[in-house]
């Protein structure tokens, strides 16, 4: 299923929305419900029922694409039900993608979503332009079984950029199994842009299994770097079982703050540490890299 508008002066949107039946494909680089704009318009992907799966490496589930630098509107991937399976690496269920300047959004509202390759993102929000990047989750059912395979990132890579990545948790199941694989995860390189992960809602859990795979990641990346890395949890549940892995992680390599606030929930890790890290296998660590940081 794809809408495509490739007219670089349009600024018409671009949509792809599944409400029933089902999608399989097979190959490298084919993607489910597709939605994308190389004009200067929106880009909206959407799912409310039936079923995807994809085989093939980078062969994303639903995926929404602002790709014109020069674009100033947003790209927005929303699932409120039906389930995606992605099978190859890469294999992102829902990918939210802006290069210009306006937002890229992913929303998980209801459904069920698995990924099963090396670096498959359940849900994906990427910004190379200098827009916000937000992923937000709201319910449903989250799984990733391979290597490096985030539950929830959200990225900003322009470093010429002052927004802000986000990923918030408002109810559902998070469950990830293998090595490097965070609940939420938050990463930014932009010179004044915050990142920030927050956890709430009482039914909301997120377990990880693999080595060194935090409940909560944020970070910022860069010595000349300002924004804040910022997490904050209000309800909810943690439950980490690999070695070194930190409930709630905030760290920079910048000259802002790096902040965690738990104001409720639960958090329990069966891990070890090692103690000559950073990374120990924490409940809660705010952590600065900077030598040249007075904060």
């Amino acid at each position: 299923v794809i809408a495509s508008i490739t007219n670089a002066n349009s600024l018409e949107t671009a949509t792809a929305e599944m409400n029933g039946g089902s999608v399989t494909t097979n190959q490298v680089g084919a993607n489910g419900v597709y939605a994308l704009n190389t004009g200067k318009g929106a880009a909206k992907a959407k799912l409310t029922g039936g079923a995807i799966e994809t085989f093939g490496a980078s062969a994303r589930g639903l995926f929404s694409n602002v790709s014109n630098v020069g674009s100033n509107a947003t790209s927005s991937a929303t699932m409120e039900g039906g389930s995606i399976t992605t099978k190859g690496g890469r294999g992102d269920a829902i990918y939210a993608a802006n290069s210009g300047s306006g937002a890229a959004e992913a929303f998980f509202h209801d459904g069920s979503i698995e990924t099963n390759g090396d670096a498959a993102y359940g849900i994906y929000v990427s910004n190379t332009g200098t827009g916000d990047a937000t992923a937000t989750m709201t319910g449903g059912d989250l799984s990733t079984k391979g290597e490096a395979s985030m539950a929830v990132l959200a990225s900003i890579g322009n470093v010429a950029s002052s927004a802000t990545a986000m990923a918030s948790m408002e109810d559902g199941t998070i469950t990830t199994i293998k090595r490097g694989s965070h609940g939420l995860h938050v990463t930014s390189k932009s010179g004044s842009g915050d990142s920030v992960a927050k956890l709430s809602g009482a039914d909301s859990t997120i377990t990880t299994s693999g080595y060194d795979s935090d409940g909560l990641f944020t970070f910022i990346g860069g010595a000349a770097t300002t924004g804040t890395s910022e997490i904050t949890m209000d309800a909810g549940k943690i439950a980490l079982n690999g070695d070194i892995s930190t409930g709630l992680n905030a760290r920079t390599e910048g000259l802002g703050d790096a902040t965690v606030t738990m104001n409720g929930g639960t958090i329990t890790t069966r891990g070890t540490s090692v103690f000559n890290r950073a990374d120990r296998a924490d409940g809660i660590l705010a952590y600065i890299n900077n030598t040249g940081d007075t904060g």
